[in-house]
C-alpha cells in the first residue's frame, strides 16, 4: 500500500470592514484620512467622492491606516474605505466626510489687458 501527504493550508477569512475618520481644516485644503486596522487586512482602499458627484475615485490604495492629499474642492467631500487581503475585500464603510471652503485664502492673479515689452 501506498501513503500519500497532502498539505492542507487554511485560507484566511476575508476582513472585517474598517471604520474611517476624515479631518483637515476648512480654510485649507490638506485632508487626513484614517481608519481603524482590521485584523487579517494586508491593504486598504480609500475612495474620494468629491461634491456634486456621485461616482468615487481612489484616494489611496496600500498597507497604511492613514493617508493624506490636497484636494481643491467646495463642499463635503466623503471618504470610505474597504479592507483586502489576498481572499478578498470586506464591504465598504460607512462614509466619513469633510467640508472644505472654496478659496482656501487664495486668489487668482488678474487677467493681463496688455503685454509690453518682450522680443520684437
Amino acid at each position: 500500500s501506498t501513503t500519500k501527504t497532502i498539505a492542507v493550508g487554511v485560507i484566511p477569512a476575508v476582513p472585517g470592514t474598517p471604520s474611517v475618520h476624515a479631518s483637515g481644516p476648512s480654510n485649507k485644503p490638506v485632508v487626513t484620512v484614517s481608519w481603524s486596522a482590521v485584523a487579517g487586512a494586508s491593504s486598504y482602499t480609500v475612495e474620494e467622492t468629491d461634491p456634486g458627484s456621485s461616482v468615487g475615485d481612489t484616494f489611496y490604495s496600500g498597507p497604511n491606516t492613514s493617508a493624506s492629499s490636497i484636494i481643491f474642492a467646495t463642499g463635503s467631500v466623503k471618504f470610505r474605505v474597504k479592507a483586502c487581503n489576498a481572499t478578498g475585500c470586506s464591504g465598504w464603510s460607512g462614509y466619513g466626510s469633510v467640508t472644505l471652503q472654496s478659496d482656501f485664502g487664495l486668489t487668482a492673479p488678474a487677467e493681463a489687458s496688455s503685454v509690453q515689452g518682450g522680443a520684437q
